[in-house]
């Protein structure tokens, strides 16, 4: 495990050999990976949005709202049908999804198709959201490099929704245990699923909160839920 806790430079520390460009050239980049992601929603507890509802009484306030990673639309899907009326931007780096975002959503939504790490607007976004434990697919050493820029991308006092899965914490449901998913060590983690592969390192509450002090948040809070197939995860609320 990473010792975030001292200082700016341990934030920095070594990474291992995957990226989150393999991640995005070994799974994210193919269409047929839709199907899958929607299947492994059902089995998260996430594919209700039960984590937009739980925030849905601040996130109906704002003016302009960015999905990172916005994927096959779900969170986007969550705030149309739960009534929101600001604007909806999308930053997704996989070609296939914001095609299929343009089919779902047309002309009432912003897509950007980018990387985050390259993105960036001279219009900075009152909330930024980035669920379903995206954070995960970054390296220990990407992820304060992460939410540096996605404070970046945020207006003063601007919010940053952020969700984590826990670690090694598997459903209490057996039923809807991922069998795709092998736990590496206690945080790393491999998804295999046909020919395509994802890695990933689930952040404790204590390097999220340190690695989002050194981003320059000022208010860092985080509350810890079940969704529909009882899994327990993580919301972290910070504050700009």
């Amino acid at each position: 495990m990473i010792d975030l806790s001292k200082d700016d430079e341990t934030c920095l520390a070594e990474t291992p050999s995957w990226t989150n460009e393999f991640n995005h050239d070994r799974f994210y980049c193919h269409p047929e990976n839709e199907e899958i992601l929607k299947n492994y929603a059902e089995i998260a507890g996430l594919a209700s949005a039960c984590d937009i509802q739980l925030i849905y009484d601040e996130l109906k306030t704002a003016h302009r709202i960015l999905d990172v990673g916005a994927g096959y639309g779900r969170a986007i899907e969550a705030l149309f049908d739960l009534g929101y009326k600001g604007e909806i931007h999308a930053l997704e780096k996989s070609e296939n999804y914001c095609k299929r975002l343009a089919e779902l959503f047309g002309n009432k939504i912003t897509i950007y198709h980018d990387d985050v790490f390259a993105y960036s607007t001279d219009k900075p976004f009152d909330v930024l959201l980035s669920l379903w434990c995206g954070i995960g697919d970054f390296t220990p050493g990407e992820q304060l490099g992460y939410l540096r820029h996605l404070y970046d991308l945020l207006d003063d006092e601007g919010t940053l929704y952020l969700d984590t899965s826990t670690w090694c914490i598997q459903s209490v449901n057996t039923e809807y245990v991922n069998t795709n998913t092998e736990y590496l060590s206690e945080q790393f983690y491999l998804i295999s699923e046909r020919e395509y592969l994802a890695q990933g390192y689930i952040p404790t509450i204590n390097e999220v909160k340190a690695c989002a002090k050194c981003a320059g948040f000022r208010s860092i809070k985080v509350i810890r839920y079940k969704t529909d197939t009882y899994r327990e995860r993580f919301l972290y609320t910070l504050i700009k």
